[in-house]
């Protein structure tokens, strides 16, 4: 990636960080555009919480259970 090209990646991820940001383990760019705070990468795998990054050893039931304990919410 050109300086240039991650500059203007930068600034696009930074016009709207609530929604835009990297994979807690691998940084790949995930957007949330809609729906649950429970995130799978596709890169990685990592299943993990948008509010905190929690990450789940357990997967998709660890997430949803730490949604509701610590957040008391999925959405």
């Amino acid at each position: 990636m050109t300086k240039d090209s991650q500059r203007a990646l930068e600034y696009w991820i930074q016009k709207d960080p609530k929604n835009r940001r990297g994979c807690v383990v691998c940084k790949m760019l995930i957007v949330k555009d809609a729906g649950c705070n429970h995130m799978h990468c596709r890169n990685c795998g990592t299943h993990f919480c948008w509010i905190c990054d929690f990450i789940s050893d357990e997967g998709v039931p660890g997430v949803y259970k730490h949604l509701y304990d610590a957040h008391r919410t999925f959405v």
